[in-house]
């Protein structure tokens, strides 16, 4: 087997578990890299418009405000999935408190 491959697949198998276990922190990683983009793509042309009241890059507009729309869904995605986690993990808990005591050897 190789270093590279192997290396690969425990990142993805890590990537997996934070994003089943964990999917505020995994979602919200991306929603501040989308925001990060769309703030840093859309403050030279608010500027500009505030400048001038034309906006003459209109793609880099629609790309600035594609971002921020994307950050906000994978923000909501990563709520609605953390809430789901916790119910997940609520119920194996109470499933396993469910069950009952083992019984106790006592000795003669």
């Amino acid at each position: 087997m190789s270093t590279y491959s192997d290396g690969v697949i425990i990142l993805k198998t890590i990537i997996n578990l934070i994003k089943q276990e964990r999917p505020l922190v995994f979602f919200s990683i991306f929603a501040f890299i989308f925001a990060a983009i769309g703030v840093i793509l859309g403050i030279p042309i608010i500027i500009n418009y505030i400048d001038t009241g034309f906006v003459p890059r209109l793609p880099t507009a629609l790309l600035a405000a594609s971002c921020m729309i994307i950050s906000a869904l994978s923000m909501v995605c990563g709520l609605i999935l953390d809430s789901v986690t916790l119910g997940r993990r609520e119920q194996k808990r109470m499933h396993y408190l469910a069950l009952p005591a083992p019984k106790q050897i006592t000795e003669k």
